[in-house]
């Protein structure tokens, strides 16, 4: 498994896997799949609903997945991002999406 290592803006030290498998992709495009509803309008496919915790099912699992240990801990990753300062929350979410390469879930 390559490793990729960050740190936060107030120091903390993360390791991110480097790229994510295509079960790992399909796992994640699944959150999304399960919490929306879609329709056909003029032959076109539309979304009729979409559950308001989907962005957060979604953050946890991109966690999960791609987050390996947070200041060298590897138990409890999500809660440890979670608990970090906003930025450094926001910093790792910005780096996971890089990681998952911005994937349109949709597409």
């Amino acid at each position: 498994m390559d490793i990729k290592t960050i740190q936060t803006p107030n120091k903390h030290k993360v390791e991110l896997k480097a790229w994510i498998t295509g079960r790992e992709k399909r796992e994640l495009r699944s959150i999304f799949l399960k919490e929306m509803n879609f329709g056909m309008q003029g032959g076109e496919t539309e979304i009729k609903e979409i559950k308001g915790d989907i962005i957060d099912k979604a953050e946890d699992k991109a966690i999960e997945t791609v987050v390996i240990s947070v200041d060298g801990k590897k138990e409890n990753i999500v809660n440890a991002v979670l608990l970090m300062n906003s930025k450094d929350y926001d910093f790792i979410i910005k780096e996971i999406n890089k990681i998952t390469k911005d994937t349109d879930f949709l597409e």
